[in-house]
């Protein structure tokens, strides 16, 4: 295969991209812009984690923000180089800085693509959209209330004065009335 074919290369690359599962995490869980861009503008929910709980948050990598794009070594990343791997997947450009995103990754030999389990003691919370549906919310309070360990859970509020999220906290006795 010559470097130059641009065609071949470009399937390579789509070939890895397919068979490596990303998972993507923040710390940071009152961002407007967040809720609007991953759960599906405010209706959804943000589960909030112990990573100290569950050995697949050992194997997180923090993402790194650049106004350049990475060069990547396809040669070396097609024989599973780290460094390579890492530039191709956990690379975004400086305007997603906000976010401070951390992943998972599973390249093929780990797995790939797919769904994982984890401990149900390492879900702590869980943070209701600001305008989650009333019949997605009862879903989720059912669901907390009959999860295997107790789970906080949180009303993301729309601040009336600021550009932000408010995260309330809903006490448990206040959960029976809405489901």
């Amino acid at each position: 295969m010559l470097l130059s074919d641009v065609n071949r290369m470009n399937k390579l690359y789509e070939k890895f991209m397919r068979e490596t599962g990303i998972y993507c995490l923040s710390t940071i869980k009152d961002d407007i812009l967040m809720w609007s861009h991953y759960a599906e503008s405010h209706r959804g929910l943000c589960l909030e984690f112990d990573t100290t709980k569950e050995l697949l948050f050992n194997e997180t990598f923090s993402v790194h923000y650049s106004n350049e794009y990475p060069s990547i070594d396809l040669i070396k990343m097609g024989l599973n180089t780290k460094d390579e791997f890492r530039k191709a997947v956990l690379v975004k450009s400086k305007h997603w800085q906000y976010e401070h995103e951390w992943r998972i990754l599973r390249p093929k030999s780990f797995g790939g693509p797919g769904i994982y389990a984890f401990q149900p003691e390492s879900v702590t919370g869980v943070i209701l959209g600001a305008l989650i549906s009333p019949e997605d919310k009862n879903k989720i309070i059912n669901w907390v209330k009959n999860y295997p360990t107790k789970i906080a859970v949180f009303q993301a509020k729309i601040n009336r004065t600021k550009y932000q999220l408010d995260i309330d906290p809903v006490e448990y006795q206040d959960l029976d009335h809405l489901s």
